[in-house]
């Protein structure tokens, strides 16, 4: 029997909920604990499969996303018998990160812009799975703007202020159902793609068959005073 108590406080790493979600990603964990006095060192179990040395707070390397993993954590003396076993938590990897969107070589010019994505990327539970488009734009914060029914899909974005900047990018969102025993009910997304940064040409530069209004007018008005002098007119 150890003198050692068991670790408890076991969580993803963080002090805040943002925190703690950037903890969990599609190819990696990251775990903390409270201490336990007289502890050396920590070995953590994955899926029943052991770890030795590990430090809260550190990455811990998955091999699948979208799956759940339940770890437990003992403490290690310097000598003698090992903690027990901590109570198992549990969570899911995210799934796995999309590839940024694309822009269509000819979209709607200064209306808006057309942005179209495939991530089919195989997975536990991507046959249930569909796909969200996000948008940023003048450093303001990221919005959900579009969710396909798959993973694959388009979109015009005519919201387009001009001037501007925008960046978009994809995400996968899996039901949590596709895990088994999950019974949180709510969807599991991936980190968001790569951006693709997209501006309207228009913005900076003219099309190439663009008249300047200004410029209309003084042609039009040159022309109706040719018209009066009759110096646009075969007077014999």
């Amino acid at each position: 029997m150890s003198d050692l108590d068991a670790p408890t406080g076991l969580d993803l790493f963080g002090d805040t909920d943002q925190e703690r979600e950037a903890s969990r990603r599609h190819d990696s964990l990251r775990l903390t604990f409270d201490p336990v006095a007289g502890a050396v060192e920590y070995e953590i179990r994955v899926n029943g499969t052991s770890i030795s040395s590990y430090t809260s707070g550190d990455w811990i390397s998955i091999a699948q996303p979208n799956t759940r993993w339940n770890l437990e954590v003992r403490a290690i003396p310097a000598a003698g018998t090992a903690s027990d076993w901590s109570e198992m938590f549990s969570t899911v990897s995210r799934p796995p990160v999309p590839t940024a969107p694309l822009r269509k070589k000819y979209d709607v010019g200064d209306l808006g812009i057309a942005i179209f994505w495939d991530v089919g990327v195989r997975f536990p539970g991507h046959d249930s799975s569909h796909s969200a488009l996000w948008r940023n734009q003048a450093e303001s914060t990221e919005e959900l703007i579009f969710e396909s029914t798959n993973l694959m899909g388009e979109h015009v974005d005519f919201r387009y202020e001009r001037h501007i900047a925008k960046f978009y990018r994809t995400q996968i969102v899996v039901p949590r159902s596709s895990v088994p025993d999950d019974l949180l009910g709510v969807p599991n997304r991936s980190e968001l793609s790569e951006p693709l940064v997209a501006k309207n040409p228009y913005n900076t530069t003219k099309p190439k068959n663009f008249v300047d209004p200004a410029s209309l007018e003084t042609r039009r008005n040159g022309m109706l005073a040719r018209l009066l002098t009759g110096s646009m007119l075969d007077v014999k």
